[in-house]
């Protein structure tokens, strides 16, 4: 799935550093216990459509997890796709530049989803809040 339309095509130059939130610190790495991640690909200047949505999935993690962050037992990072420093993790998961993934991780062994169903819900914030917090928090419980 394509999502450069939205933002004419154009990719912007390289940002400076990856943008990361919550409990997350340093570049992302699969964690070696048990646990949930996700994690949001964005480019450092996205068009207004698409920074709408990257506002919506950050809070919705940060506002219904705050105690997970705080745990450890949920991570959270934003990637910037357009930054050639993470062209490793794009590489891992060849995401397109606009992407959700939640990684269910249970004794250092992962299991990615991509989370596409977001983008039918483009444009509807409530709905984008909803659908985040469902995702994870079924992950939560299949871990549990």
């Amino acid at each position: 799935m394509s999502l450069a339309g939205c933002s004419g095509g154009a990719t912007p130059p390289p940002a400076q550093a990856s943008g990361q939130t919550a409990a997350a610190q340093g570049a992302y790495q699969l964690r070696s216990d048990t646990g949930v991640d996700v994690l949001y690909f964005e480019e450092s200047k996205a068009c207004d459509c698409m920074a709408e949505v990257g506002v919506a999935v950050k809070n919705a993690v940060n506002t219904h997890f705050a105690q997970e962050l705080q745990s450890g037992e949920l991570r959270f990072f934003v990637i910037y796709s357009d930054d050639w420093s993470n062209r490793e993790i794009l590489e891992m998961f060849k995401n397109q530049p606009f992407d959700l993934f939640i990684v269910e991780v249970e004794n250092g062994r992962g299991l990615a989803t991509p989370l596409y169903e977001l983008w039918g819900v483009m444009g509807d914030a409530e709905a984008i809040d909803l659908y985040v917090r469902q995702q994870i928090e079924q992950s939560l419980a299949d871990l549990a």
